[in-house]
């Protein structure tokens, strides 16, 4: 008999991993300069990476907006 491969699942780490697979792939959607195509391609991702964030922590990755005031 063989021995299995075990891969010891951090939550955190795999969090991380999709978090910056779906703003590396944002910032190829929101690249004007990509054709038409690549940025269609960049979408496909991130609802995969969002798809595999949801099933995993039944929850999205959104981008933290700093608001950042005056006084």
């Amino acid at each position: 008999m063989s021995k299995r491969n075990i891969i010891n699942f951090v939550e955190k780490d795999v969090k991380e991993y999709l978090d910056n697979a779906i703003m590396c792939w944002r910032k190829e959607r929101d690249d004007m300069s990509k054709s038409k195509e690549e940025r269609l391609i960049a979408i496909c991702y991130i609802d995969a990476f969002q798809s595999v964030r949801m099933s995993l922590f039944d929850e999205q990755y959104e981008a933290v907006k700093r608001i950042f005031s005056k006084g």
